[in-house]
């Protein structure tokens, strides 16, 4: 087991080298390995703890790290200016250190389910999800209403939490809510808040109602109050237009003319009637003497 006043880590009983915590000056003795250092070894590099002759392998985590290019003395500085690379047959032996494990007789159990790679996983929480951001107040107060207390009623429940998202109201059907106009997003925004105030926006809604109430109190406004709704409109009877009659065509003939009649004792006269008549009617025959 490691120590605090271990100056070196050994990975593998089958190593050749340990790896030092930090740096080792000249000389200093490292009791596990009962070696001392040759030379300075810098925090982090590796120790030989016997001696490596040449062409010989090196080992850590008990496997064939390199070479050595020359004799390396116990307790030397073992890095890239005495060890290299070299061929060799590999045999990964997968699984040769694999223990079986013993599992008790009577193993405790658990209301749970599989996992698809093995692992095994447990549904204790409860997802309160919101379908629009108008409602992520509501999933939040509705998970905090389950504190500590209500929850140990229970106890096969260990919490419940709110799922929410961060789209707003102010969106088209199409596209991200960012791509909307700020004329449109405002428009929006405004009739959700003459809806129902602040109540959506639980975090930055306050400062909305003060800025609102400090308009109304310098005579500037403030969020307008929806209008009431006017009550639906009667359905007007239907008008059914008067009968009217119509009288009957009765076809006329154009007049007759009649001759006028001309007396003696108004001759001039006459013969300025007749001068007129017989402009407009033709000719006017004259009366025989006596």
């Amino acid at each position: 087991m490691l120590q605090a006043a271990d100056l070196t880590i050994r990975l593998n009983a089958n190593d050749d080298v340990v790896i030092a915590r930090v740096d080792l000056p000249e000389g200093t003795e490292i009791a596990k390995e009962k070696i001392r250092t040759v030379g300075r070894i810098p925090a982090g590099h590796k120790i030989a703890t016997h001696d490596i002759d040449t062409g010989k392998p090196v080992r850590r985590y008990n496997q064939i790290i390199g070479f050595a290019t020359r004799p390396i003395k116990t307790g030397e500085h073992v890095h890239v200016h005495n060890i290299g690379m070299g061929s060799f047959e590999r045999d990964y032996a997968f699984g040769e250190d694999c223990r079986k494990t013993d599992y008790v007789a009577n193993p405790a159990t658990f209301m749970g389910y599989h996992r698809a790679d093995g692992r095994v996983a447990t549904r204790n929480y409860i997802g309160v999800v919101s379908s629009v951001n108008c409602s992520a107040h509501v999933t939040r107060m509705i998970a905090k209403h389950f504190t500590p207390e209500i929850l140990a009623k229970y106890p096969n429940v260990d919490g419940v939490v709110p799922i929410t998202h961060g789209s707003g109201c102010g969106m088209g059907a199409t596209g991200d809510p960012i791509d909307n106009t700020t004329a449109e997003q405002d428009y929006r925004a405004q009739l959700l808040y003459n809806d129902r105030g602040s109540q959506p926006w639980p975090i930055c809604g306050r400062y909305l109602d003060l800025w609102n109430e400090f308009l109304r109190e310098v005579g500037l406004g403030g969020a307008p109050t929806p209008p009431p709704v006017p009550p639906p409109r009667p359905t007007p009877n239907p008008i059914t237009p008067p009968e009217v009659t119509v009288p009957p065509v009765v076809p006329t003939t154009p007049p007759v003319p009649v001759p006028p009649t001309v007396s003696p004792s108004s001759s001039t006269t006459s013969s300025s009637t007749s001068s007129t008549t017989s402009t407009s009617t033709s000719t006017t025959a004259p009366r025989p003497p006596g």
